[in-house]
């Protein structure tokens, strides 16, 4: 799963172990059943700028 995130370059990912599901909305995470899922989510680097 981390090597596809990766490789995809993508904000988020979800990894569903069995037994579980997701409802998203607009892409948003708004329900899960069964145990718990991997929520992967990318941070936006910060970079500084010389004064």
């Amino acid at each position: 799963m981390l090597q596809a995130f990766e490789a995809t370059q993508s904000r988020f990912g979800y990894g569903l172990p069995e037994r579980t599901g997701i409802h998203l909305q607009d892409g948003q995470l708004i329900q899960q059943e069964g145990p718990e899922a991997v929520v992967l989510k990318r941070k936006e680097e910060m970079t500084c700028q010389p004064s």
